[in-house]
């Protein structure tokens, strides 16, 4: 497959109840094309400020258990970069320990496996847990979304928000 690509982990997968993106105008430079999964582990975590939970992606070089989620082409990626850099907390001017201490997730590239097996290269965000922003008071990790699968583990009985990645390539 060629073109751009986002994996989506979080709530922001089609089946989520959750109007961030529509709200945020993305459902316009967002196609979802196949449900797929990459290796780590998923973390359920929640903001005791804001009063919301989310997941986080982690273990992404050593865990043999996978997480579930949605391959979304994109279409005009600079739009929707800004829109959920923002959101996730990501500068990409940020670099290097700079980038440990500021970002609340680091965007990665990974290997997403599609339901008929391919293997398609995408970016997603992926918790940080060196950043100042996790390590303050109110982010607690509630414990390990064993299923890898957020939606279920979830199954909109949890206020969320979302967990996406992006990628052009």
């Amino acid at each position: 497959m060629r073109g751009m690509y986002l994996f989506a982990y979080g709530t922001l997968q089609p089946t989520a109840n959750l109007n961030f993106f529509e709200s945020n105008k993305l459902a316009e430079f967002l196609t979802p094309v196949f449900k797929g999964t990459v290796r780590g582990e998923l973390v359920h975590l929640k903001n005791t400020k804001q009063q919301i939970e989310y997941p986080g992606l982690v273990n992404t070089d050593t865990a043999k258990s996978v997480v579930f989620g949605t391959l979304f082409a994109v279409k005009e990626p600079t739009k929707a970069f800004e829109v959920m850099d923002e959101h996730e907390g990501f500068d990409p001017q940020c670099t290097g320990s700079e980038s440990n201490k500021m970002n609340f997730y680091q965007r990665i590239e990974l290997d997403v496996e599609t339901e008929s097996g391919e293997r398609v290269k995408a970016e997603t965000y992926i918790l940080n847990r060196k950043s100042d922003y996790y390590k303050a008071d109110f982010i607690k990790e509630v414990g390990l979304v064993e299923s890898g699968d957020w939606l279920k583990y979830s199954d909109g009985k949890i206020k969320q928000f979302i967990c996406i990645s992006i990628r052009v390539l």
